[in-house]
C-alpha cells in the first residue's frame, strides 16, 4: 500500500452566502455536462464525490466546485502502517497485480487507464489540473468542520494550501454591494455639500473636491470592500459629485441673477422704460430695410450698437456679433409688438436662461480647480483600490 495519503472529496450540502440554489445548479450542470435535474442529487446535499485522490488532484477538484459556489470538504486518508512479519511471508502467492483502470472525473465511466476518456472523450488530466481562472474572487467564505461520519476512524481535515489561496486573492479583490451604496451615498452628500459652502461663501473652495474623494473611498471601506473594480466605481463617483455640485452651484447662481434682474426692474420701471422705447423703435427701423452692408453699418452707429463713433471703425467681427445676437433680437421684437412686461422678461429672463448651465460649469474650470479634481478622483479611486 502507497505511504502516500489521499482524499475524498466532500459536498457538504451548503451553499456560499453569494450564490442561490438555483445558481450553483446550473453551474455544476455546464461544467460537468449532465442536466439540472442530475445535478440536484450532487448539490444542497452531503455526498461522497470522489475517493482516493491524490491531494494536488483533490484540490483542484475542490477549488472548482467552490467557484461554482458549492462548499466543499477534503477527508483525508492516512495509509495503514504495515505489520507484516518477516517470517510469514508466502513466497508462492502470486503477485497482486497494479490497478490499471481509472474512473473519468466527468462521466464517472469505469475504464482502462488512458490520457482521454473513452467515453465523453475529455483529458483527464487536463480536467483535474488546478487552474487560476476556476478561482473565486469575492467574499471569502470559511469552510467548517462539516458533521461527516460516514466512515468513523477517519479524521475530516481540509486542505489549507487552497484556503489560503482563496482567501488571499479575494482579499486583494473583493466587490461588495454595500460598500459601493456607501460610496454612492458619500457621493450625493459630498455633491449637495458642495453646493451649500459654494452658495453660502459665494466662494469655490477647491479642497472640498478632495475631500469628496476622501468620503467616498472611506465609505466603500468601510463595508471592506476593494480592489481594481471599487477602485474604478469610486473614482466615477467622486468625479460626478464633484461635477455635480459644481453644477449645482452655478445653477443656484443663475437662478439668483434671475432674481435680482426682477428686483431691480421693479424698481427702475422709468429708466427700462426708455430702454424699451429705444428697442421698439430700432426694431421698426431695422424692419423698414437694412439689406447692404453700408447700411447696417449705418444702421449700428445711429443706434448705438457700436463702441465706435466713426463708422470706419466698426469692424467685420462686430458686424458678425451684431447679426447673430442683435438682429433676431430685433425682428422678434418687430413681429410680436411686446408689452413692456413681455420686453422686460424676454430681453434679460429669457436670455439669462438661455446660457447653458454646463457651459458655465466648463468655464469656470480653471487650473487650480483641475488639480483638486484629480486629487479627489485620485483619492476616492486609490482608497477604493484599498492601497495603504
Amino acid at each position: 500500500m502507497s505511504n502516500v495519503s489521499t482524499y475524498t472529496v466532500i459536498s457538504t450540502g451548503e451553499i456560499h452566502d453569494d450564490y442561490g440554489l438555483e445558481e450553483v445548479l446550473s453551474s455544476f450542470a455546464m461544467l460537468f455536462k449532465t442536466t439540472p435535474e442530475k445535478a440536484g442529487t450532487y448539490v444542497g446535499v452531503q455526498k461522497i464525490l470522489k475517493k482516493d485522490l491524490e491531494l494536488t488532484k483533490a484540490q483542484a477538484l475542490k477549488s472548482r466546485l467552490e467557484s461554482i459556489g458549492m462548499v466543499i470538504a477534503l477527508k483525508e486518508h492516512k495509509p495503514v502502517a504495515r505489520t507484516d512479519s518477516m517470517s510469514l511471508s508466502i513466497e508462492d502467492k502470486a503477485p497482486i497485480k497494479a490497478d490499471t483502470t481509472m474512473t473519468c472525473p466527468k462521466c464517472d465511466l469505469r475504464q482502462e487507464k488512458a490520457e482521454q476518456c473513452s467515453g465523453c472523450g475529455v483529458y483527464v488530466e487536463k480536467l483535474l489540473a488546478p487552474s487560476a481562472n476556476d478561482t473565486v474572487i469575492g467574499p471569502s467564505t470559511v469552510i467548517g468542520q462539516p458533521a461527516i461520519t460516514e466512515t468513523p476512524t477517519a479524521t475530516t481535515t481540509e486542505s489549507p494550501t487552497t484556503s489560503t489561496t482563496v482567501t488571499s486573492i479575494q482579499d486583494g479583490d473583493s466587490l461588495k454591494m454595500s460598500g459601493i451604496v456607501a460610496a454612492a451615498v458619500a457621493a450625493v452628500i459630498g455633491a449637495l455639500l458642495w453646493k451649500f459652502i459654494t452658495v453660502f461663501f459665494n466662494y469655490e473652495l477647491g479642497f472640498i473636491a478632495w475631500g469628496i474623494g476622501l468620503g467616498v473611498g472611506v465609505g466603500a471601506a468601510m463595508f471592506n470592500s476593494k480592489g481594481m473594480s471599487t477602485g474604478i466605481i469610486c473614482g466615477v463617483f467622486a468625479l460626478l459629485a464633484i461635477l455635480g455640485g459644481k453644477y449645482m452651484a452655478i445653477q443656484s447662481f443663475q437662478d439668483t441673477w434671475a432674481n435680482d434682474i426682477s428686483t431691480a426692474i421693479e424698481g427702475q420701471e422709468v429708466e427700462f422704460e426708455e430702454y424699451y422705447q429705444q428697442d421698439l423703435k430700432a426694431a421698426e427701423a431695422f424692419s423698414d430695410g437694412v439689406e447692404s452692408k453700408e447700411e447696417l453699418i449705418k444702421f449700428m452707429n445711429e443706434h448705438g450698437y457700436s463702441e465706435f463713433y466713426e463708422v470706419e471703425n466698426i469692424t467685420d467681427e462686430e458686424i458678425a456679433d451684431f447679426n447673430e445676437y442683435v438682429v433676431p433680437h430685433l425682428k422678434k421684437i418687430a413681429e410680436e409688438q411686446p408689452s413692456f412686461e413681455e420686453w422686460a422678461k424676454g430681453s434679460f429672463g429669457d436670455a439669462l436662461n438661455d446660457v447653458s448651465t454646463m457651459e458655465l460649469v466648463k468655464s469656470d474650470i480653471g487650473i487650480m480647480g483641475i488639480i483638486f479634481l484629480f486629487l479627489g478622483v485620485g483619492t476616492a479611486f486609490k482608497i477604493g483600490k484599498g492601497d495603504e
